[in-house]
């Protein structure tokens, strides 16, 4: 048995789908609320602005591989399938990392 459903008419236009990506661009840009007010004014009053993030790493040389050797054997199993992976299925795409 079918349920019909009633939709407001200011929401019908969620309905229709876009013919075209230029059409979803102006449909977006239009209902984007950044395009109508600056991020500044999304702020809540008294408010704090987010700290701004500085992430400090050092470059170390890997000790486990060098350079032009082969990669070591490994087996791992994929969660979906139960197949076992080897560095064998690889062969054929070598690669350098």
């Amino acid at each position: 048995m079918a349920a019909a459903a009633t939709v407001p008419f200011s929401a019908s236009r969620f309905l229709h789908r876009p013919s075209s990506l230029a059409e979803l661009r102006a449909r977006f840009a239009s209902t984007c609320a950044l395009s109508k007010v600056g991020p500044q004014l999304l702020l809540r009053r008294g408010s704090v602005p987010a700290r701004e993030l500085v992430i400090r790493a050092a470059r170390t040389e890997s000790k486990g591989v060098s350079s032009g050797f082969r990669a070591p054997q490994f087996q791992l199993e994929e969660p979906l399938t139960g197949k076992m992976w080897s560095l064998e299925d690889f062969e054929s795409y070598p690669a350098l990392l």
